[in-house]
């Protein structure tokens, strides 16, 4: 029997338990703080660890700990999540469980059992909405109570638990949550997947860092002396510091070596190790090989691939946890530490190996099944390529399903490579050859690994032409989806018109309806009118004839696009009648498309502030669905567009922090560069602005195509023209002009007004600009009618055009400012005023005193409005004219800086109260209210009750009453 050799005491580490300590004090006054811990293999990392567990538990933190996994080269998707997600699951009692989980149940339970939920479905999970669905439920868990998370061995994560910890990390709001991240600083080289993701959180989080360095000399003897129990002679002590350098491991192993009868000191780490196995039977050495081919797995798995019965396993499993190779963990058991494991699996012949790998297979089919990933493995390393192509399959299929895309591609990819090794590979798997490319595609695409996905689905539908015409034209449809997720925009267009060629048009079909709403859509972007309808209201008939609710909502929003090239209004109202359909029968994808349109619509007609609250609600929608991707990020681009517009410049600033995991898509990436820029320079933050405006310019020169061209280039010139660099800005506005004159001409009339602006500061270039406001006058669009915006953009232009020639106009000047205003737009406004006042002060006419105190008004206005903002060379030259002309300004009332809305309801109702209330009133019960709101039963009946409460009434027929006899309960 082998002496146990592990310290139990925690030694040399005082200074990190300090640190530690105050961290964990930190949070437990409702702060989020983030830890990472790094160090070699074997140097404490997890020691440390435990302590840290023991010593929040004892302070009331709720813990909750997940290690990542690697067995044989192999990473385990999201083992981290899924231990974490059972700890909370067995912890927490039925009720308070669904309260946590929330809207998270289903998604969950493909991870983890213990969850409860029904979801059976196939439908892969974007990484971004299992990540937004993880974040919500441990948010929820920190309201309860402090909490502790830990990744453990962060350097095996696969790419999703990569993310989430990322996102955690940088992640607002989250409540009292220590999240702590462990990895080998050894492990790391230079292309290290995980390096960016931990540049991301030291950026974003500002983590405190744990470098854990080995121990000295008097450490060492310290942990020698916490094994043996008594003093260690000092040669002793120094053959062991010596062999061991101080790593903890390795001062473990040795002195087990000792302690085992092996005389003198093993020189190497493969000695060391085995050196504590000397003295162990054939039987317990035959169970280290097989524990070390498996990693961690339960018991039952091990006695039917050793040929053992159970009590005799266990037997052996007691003499290995004492002997401190093995541990249990959990139901499981694996080696104490990763680097014995490689030990024991290097000591197999390759044979026996074999071997070893294909009992663990029957093994895992027979008792494991919801294991795919390790079944593939085993089968693969077993060459047995039949069983490990299937297996190989079924594990990307479900680590698809569960989010860990990444994953999923390297499954089916291994499936491909072995499609041609094996006989009749497609009777054996159920789909041919092209069906395994297209869902190998799916899963590099949810993988962000656009450029394969694409190359994939091009083989595929390769080998589908003039085989089948539908299936060829549904992935063109696919391919046209990953063409505009990579901008690449006459490819995108070529796959529709592939997908409307080859997709029957009787009978009618979803397929159809979409391809015909992707081609309206390409018209739309070309701003031909026209044809965007005709194709829109086809793609509505069939959609409609077909009957699929996604497939109306889908073609709906094409002729709204339609829509707001004519008439904005009516656009307006579509979007709105569009947003009532998305019952609980429309996909949350559609709903969330849908949500889009609508914030289109109304920033067209300059509802601003209505926009910010549509963006702002689909943004919820997608955090509760845990749905991220494109559709996410154009709600967010649009909720940061609205913020900047109407002046929330700190707000649109932390928004842009919380959601930019979201805006993955070049373009909306620069989108909102352009609406940080713009933020930025208005506040005379020119330096931060800077990086910003050269992403910018890069998209402009590099001809990259994005629907706001002229807007980006607006805001370049306002840049340029900060820093009064004016030479460069006639050319590049008149090309620049050219460009999104042939395509949808959005922000064309800003990007003119900004740029006569900036020539009139700069005194030249008169002619230039008169070309540019007639170039704009006669471009004609196409029919496309222009917005209320568009047409003050216009007439500043027309104004900034006459203070260039010297006839500025004061009530052209207060007119465009007027329109400004009530289209609460205060920085335009701001702006339009001061030049009102200048315009007054002009001349010989500018001295009488009726002009000076109209000037004054306006000035006064002007200042009071740039001060709220914050926009602090608008105010220095508000200030400046007033001193010039030696006027005094009347102070305002201070003015607070913009805010978004309340709700205007006088009985205290949120806007989410009134969204459940108008369901209440149609008669929706709890569970009708749920699906539509996308929430839980029981989150809806607590805002039911709450209603009842804040609107004094008992029951909802007198809700329901109250509502008709109270016009703005509507």
């Amino acid at each position: 029997m082998i002496e146990p050799v592990a310290s139990g005491v925690l030694v040399g580490r005082q200074a990190e338990l300090h640190r530690l300590d105050a961290v964990m004090n930190s949070v437990a006054r409702g702060g989020a703080e983030v830890v990472l811990i790094d160090g070699e293999a074997g140097v404490g990392k997890s020691r440390l660890l435990r302590e840290l567990a023991s010593r929040a538990t004892t302070r009331g933190f709720r813990v909750a700990v997940g290690r990542c996994v690697e067995n044989g080269e192999e990473i385990w998707p999201l083992a981290p999540l899924r231990e974490m997600v059972a700890s909370v699951a067995n912890e927490l009692d039925g009720e308070a469980f669904d309260l946590v989980v929330g809207n998270a149940r289903a998604v969950l339970a493909r991870l983890a059992p213990e969850v409860g939920g029904d979801d059976t479905g196939d439908a892969p999970v974007e990484g971004t909405r299992l990540c937004e669905l993880v974040v919500g439920v441990f948010r929820r868990l920190a309201q309860r109570g402090p909490l502790l998370l830990v990744v453990d061995d962060l350097h095996w994560a696969d790419s999703t638990t990569r993310t989430l910890f990322s996102l955690l990390a940088r992640a607002g709001g989250l409540g009292p949550i220590l999240l702590v991240g462990t990895y080998r600083s050894d492990e790391l080289d230079r292309r290290h997947p995980l390096r960016p993701a931990l540049a991301e959180v030291i950026r974003g989080a500002r983590p405190e860092r744990f470098e854990l360095r080995t121990l000295d000399r008097a450490g060492t003897a310290d942990v020698i002396t916490a094994i043996a129990g008594v003093t260690v002679d000092s040669a002793a002590v120094d053959d062991v510091y010596r062999l061991s350098g101080g790593n903890p491991f390795f001062v473990e192993e040795l002195v087990a070596a000792r302690a085992a009868g092996v005389t003198g000191f093993p020189e190497t780490l493969r000695d060391v190790v085995l050196a504590r196995a000397a003295t162990l039977d054939d039987t317990s050495f035959g169970v280290l090989g097989v524990v070390a081919a498996a990693g961690s797995t339960v018991p039952a798995v091990l006695a039917d691939a050793c040929g053992l019965d159970e009590m005799s396993l266990a037997t052996t499993i007691d003499v290995l946890v004492a002997a401190a190779l093995l541990v249990s963990d959990g139901e499981e058991v694996r080696f104490r530490h990763e680097l014995a494991r490689a030990v024991f699996y290097g000591e197999l012949a390759p044979g026996e190996r074999v071997r070893v790998h294909a009992r663990l297979a029957l093994a895992c089919e027979a008792l494991r099944p919801e294991r795919p990933g390790d079944i593939a493995r085993h089968w693969s390393t077993a060459h047995d390529l039949p069983r490990a192509l299937t297996a190989s399959i079924a594990a990307g299929r479900q680590a698809l399903r569960t989010g860990a895309a990444a994953e999923a591609k390297g499954y089916f990819t291994r499936a491909l490579e072995l499609w041609s090794a094996v006989d009749h590979a497609q009777k054996l798997t159920g789909l041919d050859h092209a069906a395994l490319l297209v869902e190998t595609s799916v899963s590099a695409r949810h993988a962000r690994h656009v450029p394969e996905a694409i190359e994939l689905a091009r083989r595929a539908a390769s080998e589908l032409a003039g085989v089948d015409a539908m299936r060829e034209g549904q992935i063109w449809l696919q391919l046209r989806e990953l063409f505009r997720f990579a901008n690449r925009w006459d490819e995108c267009a070529d796959a529709v018109d592939r997908a409307l060629a080859l997709i029957p048009a009787s009978p009618p079909s979803a397929a159809r309806a979409e391809a015909l709403a992707d081609a309206a859509i390409g018209h739309w972007f070309a701003n031909r009118a026209a044809e965007t309808m005709t194709l829109a209201q086809e793609a509505v008939a069939v959609a409609e004839a077909v009957g699929d609710p996604d497939a109306v909502v889908c073609a709906r929003n094409a002729v709204g696009a339609a829509l707001t090239l004519v008439d904005p209004a009516e656009a307006l109202t579509y979007a709105q009648a569009t947003l009532v359909l998305c019952g609980p029968d429309v996909s949350p994808e559609r709903v969330l498309t849908a949500y889009n349109a609508m914030t289109n619509a109304l920033y067209r007609c300059c509802r601003y502030a209505e926009a910010a609250a549509v963006a702002e609600r689909g943004i919820e929608i997608a955090r509760v669905t845990g749905l991220g991707g494109p559709r996410g990020g154009w709600l967010a681009c649009h909720w940061i567009r609205t913020l900047v517009t109407l002046g929330h410049w700190k707000k649109a600033e932390q928004v842009a922090a919380e959601v930019e995991h979201l805006i993955e898509l070049p373009s909306d990436q620069v989108q909102v560069a352009r609406d940080r820029a713009l933020a930025l320079i208005r506040q005379g933050r020119l330096d931060e602005a800077r990086p910003f405006v050269d992403q910018l310019r890069a998209v402009l020169q590099s001809e990259f195509w994005v629907e706001d061209l002229a807007g980006l280039g607006a805001t370049v010139v306002e840049f340029d023209g900060a820093e009064q660099r004016y030479e460069a800005v006639a050319d590049f506005a008149a090309g620049l002009l050219e460009r999104s004159l042939t395509g949808l001409p959005l922000g064309a009339r800003e990007l003119v007004a900004v740029t006569v602006g900036a020539l009139a500061d700069y005194g030249q270039h008169e002619i230039i600009a008169a070309k540019l406001i007639e170039r704009l006058e006669h471009s004609h669009e196409s029919g496309r009618q222009p917005g209320p915006d568009d047409v003050l953009d216009l007439e500043r232009a027309q104004a900034e055009l006459a203070r260039l020639r010297h006839t500025s106009d004061p009530h052209a000047w207060a007119h465009i400012a007027d329109g400004w205003q009530s289209f609460e737009r205060p920085y335009d406004e701001a702006y339009a005023r001061w030049r009102a006042a200048e315009a007054h002060l002009s001349g010989t006419a500018g001295r009488a005193n009726s002009a000076r105190e109209l000037a004054a008004v306006e000035l006064t206005k002007a200042r009071t409005i740039a001060e709220s903002l914050g926009a602090r060379p608008l105010l220095h030259d508000i200030d400046a004219l007033a001193r010039r002309a030696r006027l005094s300004i009347v102070a305002a009332a201070p003015a607070a800086a913009p805010t978004e809305p309340e709700p205007a309801d006088r009985f205290g109702l949120t806007a989410r109260e009134q969204e459940v209330l108008a369901l209440l009133t149609e008669g929706r019960s709890n569970g009708d209210i749920a699906k539509a709101l996308f929430m839980s039963p029981k989150t809806a009946s607590v805002h039911v009750s709450s209603i009842l409460r804040k609107l004094g009434v008992t029951n909802r027929v007198e809700a329901a009453a109250l509502v008709h006899r109270e016009p703005y309960l509507r």
